[in-house]
């Protein structure tokens, strides 16, 4: 005999709005914790980028071999991004997201412990490895977490957290190299992300999905079909051109300021910046869409 969901069920729970205070506090601490967690990890992909030049002198490299510990990132995340989305969507938010923290947290006893160019990209892997578990994570933490009216909220929090740790990583490094050099900066860096990733894993926990999480399951389109969705196409060739933009100009900003006598001052205010512009073109965008 069928038994039909109580209040206290996780089913009606994340449909119902009379939520009960404690679930709705935390599950903001989920998303509030995993946008740090975001931010770090963002922080980590860039912060070599306003230091290429001084990691291209210390170890005698190739401006190509320097830039390898940046390059990196771009092409795991390309590899890796779908076969991470489909692990999230068998193993839920909280798996992905804590494996991608593992790999991220490998990499401080990597770096602490090397001072050679190879211990520095094999950190650098080992992020590269966790970044697309953890980036691919919002929507599914969106979904697992909040009623759909409050999804978007919590969506654009995580995105929030990017854009931060990406104007963090332009800009915090530079400053903190010019006061403590390389070693010091790159390895307290990594070390403060293990905060985060720690207030992730006391903050979240297992939790039952909503109601039409398993209607959404079974509508779900397979991939060849969503390259058919209306839309889609162009928006993945503005998604290729202004990120490829973004990446080219990112890495070679060091370069290009370093060469007009600008000092590290100057690099982290324009990276942050160039962040800044990002974040207020969207928002004009979106005004501009809506009217």
């Amino acid at each position: 005999m069928d038994r039909l969901p109580t209040e206290s069920s996780p089913q009606t729970q994340a449909t119902s709005p009379s939520l009960p205070g404690l679930l709705r506090h935390k599950r903001w601490l989920v998303a509030a914790s995993y946008t740090l967690v975001l931010c770090f990890n963002q922080l980590l992909v860039t912060n070599l980028i306003p230091l290429l030049s001084h990691i291209q002198q210390l170890y005698g490299l190739s401006e190509l071999q320097a830039s390898a510990g940046v390059l990196i990132f771009l092409i795991f995340c390309v590899l890796l991004s779908l076969p991470a989305g489909r692990f999230i969507d068998r193993f839920g938010f909280r798996h992905g997201t804590l494996l991608g923290i593992a790999l991220m947290a490998l990499a401080v006893p990597v770096r602490l412990a090397s001072e050679t160019f190879a211990g520095l990209m094999l950190g650098q892997l080992l992020i590269a490895l966790g970044q697309p578990l953890i980036i691919t994570g919002a929507a599914k933490m969106a979904t697992e977490w909040f009623p759909e009216a409050e999804r978007g909220k919590a969506i654009g929090l995580s995105t929030a957290g990017m854009f931060a740790g990406l104007a963090l990583g332009l800009g915090l490094p530079p400053l903190l190299f010019a006061s403590y050099g390389l070693q010091t900066t790159l390895s307290g860096l990594a070390l403060a992300s293990l905060v985060p990733s720690a207030l992730f894993i006391l903050c979240s926990g297992e939790r039952g999905k909503p109601a039409s999480a398993s209607q959404a399951q079974s509508a779900r389109p397979g991939w060849l079909d969503l390259l058919y969705t209306p839309g889609l196409a162009a928006l993945l060739l503005a998604a290729l051109l202004g990120f490829g933009l973004f990446n080219a100009l990112t890495l070679c900003l060091e370069p290009i300021l370093a060469g007009n006598g600008l000092d590290a001052n100057a690099l982290a205010i324009t990276g942050m910046l160039l962040i800044a512009g990002g974040v207020f073109g969207c928002c004009w965008w979106s005004r501009w869409r809506n009217g």
